[in-house]
């Protein structure tokens, strides 16, 4: 009768296996983990430079003197994808000479190039003074133009 040996070399090998194994795992999930919270960190930051570069590209209009036609793409900009109930963050105010509009959604884009509608055309070569407003907090609140 043979009777089954065993091998405690070949045991410790498979517990040795077994732990390595596990280690490498724990490392696995442990970097991955890292290298999550690193990534969110990383696209907070650059939502963060995003949304101060787009305001430093506002204020830095504050006192400016632009054409008709810069204030026009500047409100496309801006207010493209604003509508109905669904308001941009600031408001552009426009004083044309004949009226003074406060535009929150880009639902005028048309008159503003509609030369029959007096009170909200913007002409592309006449000349606008900018100034903006903002909050006690810094917040941008109003862009306004007004013809020279």
């Amino acid at each position: 009768m043979k009777r089954n040996k065993i091998d405690l070399g070949a045991i410790i090998l498979i517990v040795a296996a077994t732990v390595i194994a596990m280690l490498i795992a724990f490392f696995m999930i442990r970097q991955y983990r890292l290298m999550k919270n690193g990534a969110s960190a990383v696209t907070e930051n650059m939502a963060t430079y995003a949304d101060e570069v787009a305001m430093s590209e506002i204020t830095s209009l504050d006192g400016e003197t632009v054409s008709g036609a810069d204030v026009v793409n500047f409100y496309k900009k801006h207010m493209d994808g604003y509508s109905g109930s669904d308001t941009a963050p600031f408001s552009i105010i426009i004083n044309n000479g004949s009226a003074t509009n406060t535009y929150n959604t880009s639902e005028h884009t048309a008159k503003l190039r509609d030369a029959s509608d007096a009170n909200h055309y913007v002409k592309a070569t006449s000349r606008y003074t900018c100034s903006v407003s903002k909050n006690k907090n810094g917040i941008i609140v109003s862009v306004t133009f007004v013809i020279k």
